[in-house]
């Protein structure tokens, strides 16, 4: 069923490129959604691995057939071993693990966040498909729980409208970006009532813009102006100094 951000988007563009058919329409977005999913990884998805001294290679699960892994962002090893099976927020798709008192001493967790941890060295092997092999490149001595941090992206089939399954807030936060990402592809094809090579290239530049803000944010988790501290500049001997 179609999203009330996605309803708005082809909404949206039927305005601005009237007597585009729907099907025209549905392909474009899932090209522009496929385009900004995969240039800036914010669609990220976390799942726990269970690790045994016997292999290397694992297959990662993600949340459904219709979407794929775009790259592997981190591998972390928690403090305390996760619940299994995993627990996720309350997000459709489901996204995040949720954040559970797992130790009975303290009752304590940890945050997830690939801002702030150190990632195992770890390698995706075949990225693009539902089911990717990561390959370790050291095994523990015992079992234990992983944390994979992937990035994700669509894929086929999609739902009963033609429409891929992706978070309703990563559309609703750039709707505007996306939007442009739409209308520039149908603006492109030509001897059409809405086509334009000035407006392809208008919003050509604005979906750009809308990549790398999203990819920008995601680095810094959607915090505010990121890290502000800076290694003092008087340590900094590549400067020349003045007598």
């Amino acid at each position: 069923m179609a999203t009330q951000t996605q309803v708005r988007i082809i909404d949206a563009t039927r305005m601005t490129c009237p007597g585009a058919l729907d099907g025209v329409i549905y392909m474009a977005l899932f090209d522009a959604l496929k385009e900004f999913f995969a240039r800036s990884n914010c669609w990220l998805y976390e799942t726990v691995v269970s690790i045994v001294p016997s292999t290397n290679d694992y297959v990662l699960e993600v949340c459904g057939s219709s979407v794929v892994v775009n790259r592997l962002m981190q591998v972390m090893l928690p403090r305390f071993p996760p619940p299994i099976p995993p627990q996720y927020l309350p997000m459709s798709p489901p996204q995040f693990l949720a954040l559970l008192p797992n130790n009975e001493l303290d009752g304590t967790s940890e945050s997830i966040n690939p801002a702030y941890s150190v990632p195992i060295s770890a390698v995706l092997l075949n990225a693009g498909t539902s089911c990717p092999i990561m390959r370790i490149k050291t095994n523990p001595q015992q079992p234990q729980y992983w944390i994979a941090t992937v990035a994700l992206n669509i894929g086929d089939p999609v739902n009963q409208d033609g429409l891929p399954n992706v978070p309703d807030w990563i559309l609703s936060k750039y709707y505007d970006y996306l939007c442009s990402g739409v209308k520039s592809r149908l603006m492109l094809q030509p001897g059409k009532g809405y086509s334009s090579q000035q407006g392809a290239a208008f919003h050509g530049r604005k979906f750009n813009e809308g990549v790398g803000l999203a990819r920008t944010e995601t680095r810094a988790m959607f915090t505010y102006s990121g890290q502000r501290w800076m290694f003092p500049q008087g340590w900094n001997y590549r400067q020349p100094r003045i007598a």
